[in-house]
């Protein structure tokens, strides 16, 4: 079926098969073919791929489209390593203005971004510079959800991904919370990994320490077996080790750069840097 809503056209692609790498092209009117490939979503079976996780691609574009090259040039090198991108959120600076989803995401200006975009799918938490949320349903109107608002899961070879929407209760007794524990505990995936914006240990230098991630997800990380909780906010890459999960804030993708603090609290790895992670599967 194909649809068009405020210049935005969708196409379901059906029949697919699992691990295949698929070529399009799309053709409108008079404008020029665009062309992309995609690989499907690996086997359940699979227990080696590598995925790019990065976040706050925000106020500098320009920035962003060198983090997108450098993951190109990476495909390029590492053909099996196109998969998917995990986004920590905060996509653009006003995310209920079109001119900056216009200027500073989908613009031809930036055509390593437009490059990206047609290779890898985008799956992105929500930030608090999504604002309403309203456009950011509108450019990523991901099947997973299952509620009018931005929590969902997903399975990836043997990786469970938990997205939490921060801007939503998920205070014990409240709905996300619920569905939060209900979605840890079904899964029997190898690894599980927790995506949310506002990262419960970081490094300073910006935003402060999120007391709900503490209080609330980092006890069903321990309860659940959750391994890495990935997250942005703030402006580095930081790494801090909490009871054995990993709590990675990588928010380099273009928004100014903050100064993190390698003394912070079980910070063990800091740096200030415009960046992208690559997180290698290998069991």
């Amino acid at each position: 079926t194909t649809e068009h809503r405020d210049h935005q056209h969708e196409k379901l692609i059906s029949n697919l098969s699992p691990a295949t790498h698929y070529f399009y092209q799309v053709n409108y009117e008079n404008i020029e073919p665009k062309k992309g490939d995609f690989y499907t979503g690996a086997l359940d079976t699979e227990t080696k791929f590598s995925f790019y996780a990065y976040g706050d691609t925000r106020s500098h574009p320009d920035k962003h489209d060198e983090v997108a090259a450098e993951i190109m040039t990476d495909i390029s090198q590492h053909p099996e390593s196109q998969s998917i991108i995990i986004s920590t959120g905060d996509i653009v600076s006003n995310g209920d203005q079109e001119q900056d989803w216009d200027s500073q995401f989908f613009s031809p200006a930036y055509p390593n971004i437009q490059q990206m975009l047609s290779h890898l799918p985008y799956i992105t938490a929500v930030g608090n510079h999504e604002g309403q949320g309203v456009l950011f349903d509108k450019y990523f109107p991901y099947p997973m959800f299952s509620t009018d608002r931005f929590y969902y899961g997903f399975d990836y070879a043997n990786v469970h991904f938990t997205v939490i929407d921060q801007f939503t209760d998920y205070t014990p007794g409240s709905i996300q919370y619920n569905w939060i524990v209900n979605d840890l505990a079904s899964t029997d995936k190898t690894w599980k990994m927790i995506i949310l914006h506002m990262p419960g240990w970081s490094a300073g230098g910006g935003h402060g320490n999120n007391s709900d991630v503490q209080d609330y997800i980092q006890p069903l990380c321990l309860q659940y077996g959750v391994s890495f909780v990935l997250t942005g906010h703030n402006h580095y890459y930081s790494r801090a080790n909490v009871d054995g999960v990993m709590h990675i804030t990588t928010g380099g993708g273009g928004a100014p750069l903050y100064a993190p603090n390698i003394n912070a609290p079980y910070i063990v790895m800091v740096d200030k840097s415009t960046h992208y992670c690559k997180i290698d599967i290998n069991q």
